[in-house]
């Protein structure tokens, strides 16, 4: 009887919520959730990649970098070269492209295992320089690469700057992340080369060259991309003040501990005796002692060899046996108790 005072309205309003699934339930909660979000369009053919901000890592390798390269330029050059960096920055593919519209010497390069191609600019006044330099011309008369390309021979004095450079930038990098550098071609004009779209992101850098009262350029271009696989090595605050591995001063603390003076002692036998006993001896009494086959070695009381001795070029020496591996902290522990 009640139902005859219902509206049919009145009715469906009522079986609403019965009759809705779980799952339409679900999705009217996200409509409703959604009503007034601006809906923006996503394009599937470009990407947009989020800079990071700095990368602490490529700081430390470049600083490393740029003093290694002053020593392998000086000596290239057969004088002092000063050798400083730009901090690294980020631009558009083709906002360089648009920075180099003059001809340059253009090296695509290769960073194995990162995948991908890079740029090696160099200022083809640097080239002219070189070899000038290398065939004793001292750089007295300005010589201009506009019009021409670079001869031969130019190009093989590239080749030589470049393995000038990826000497250095390879160890500069091994600390971090071991590289090995690859040459892959040479253009003059960077319209030629198609590394990346014009949107495509690039880590550049700047090294610049003072030789004389001349400034010579090298910029090093990266795609972004080409650094994702290893960004977290790149953008680490802990990598970043890892000091390097400072081959010299090991060189020079293992000369250091070699030249160290040391008392081997070799225990060939030992008896106990009474006071009196040794009291009583004579010139010429015996002591017999007890011995073993292989005696050990000491340095400062710490075991370090197993010896067997005997006469070798009638002399008492000693022949090793084995090498023995003492638990160090035992003997640190020892020396500690004893302060």
């Amino acid at each position: 009887m009640a139902d005859e005072n219902l509206t049919a309205g009145e009715l469906d309003e009522l079986l609403k919520d019965v009759e809705l699934t779980e799952e339409q339930k679900n999705v009217q909660v996200q409509e409703q959730s959604l009503q007034g979000v601006q809906v923006k369009a996503f394009n599937l053919g470009t990407q947009e990649r989020l800079v990071r901000g700095r990368m602490p890592t490529i700081e430390t390798v470049h600083e490393r970098f740029i003093r290694l390269l002053r020593i392998t330029a000086s000596n290239l050059f057969g004088q002092l070269i000063e050798v400083k960096t730009s901090a690294t920055t980020t631009c558009k593919y083709g906002e360089l492209l648009a920075k180099h519209s003059q001809p340059s010497n253009i090296n695509l390069i290769k960073l194995k295992p990162l995948r991908g191609t890079g740029l090696l600019i160099m200022d083809p006044n640097l080239v002219l320089y070189t070899v000038d330099n290398l065939f004793g011309g001292g750089a007295r008369f300005p010589v201009s690469i506009e019009g021409r390309e670079f001869t031969a021979t130019e190009m093989r004095i590239v080749g030589t700057l470049l393995q000038t450079f990826f000497g250095s930038y390879k160890e500069a990098w091994a600390p971090a992340y071991p590289i090995e550098c690859e040459h892959v071609s040479s253009e003059m004009n960077l319209s030629f080369v198609n590394i990346a779209m014009a949107s495509e992101l690039m880590s550049t850098t700047t090294f610049t060259l003072v030789i004389g009262e001349a400034n010579y350029e090298i910029e090093l271009c990266v795609p972004y991309m080409m650094l994702e696989p290893i960004m977290d090595i790149l953008t680490s605050q802990t990598q970043g003040m890892v000091s390097e591995h400072d081959h010299i001063w090991e060189l020079s603390l293992l000369e250091q501990v070699q030249a160290v003076e040391v008392e081997v002692v070799a225990n060939l036998g030992n008896k106990t005796m009474l006071m009196e006993e040794i009291i009583a001896l004579k010139n010429g009494d015996v002591i017999p002692l007890s011995y073993l086959a292989e005696i050990p070695v000491t340095v400062d009381n710490v075991p370090v060899l197993s010896c067997r001795y005997g006469i070798y070029n009638n002399q008492y020496s000693l022949r090793v046996e084995k090498l023995l591996k003492p638990d160090a902290s035992e003997y640190i522990k020892g020396a500690n108790d004893g302060k």
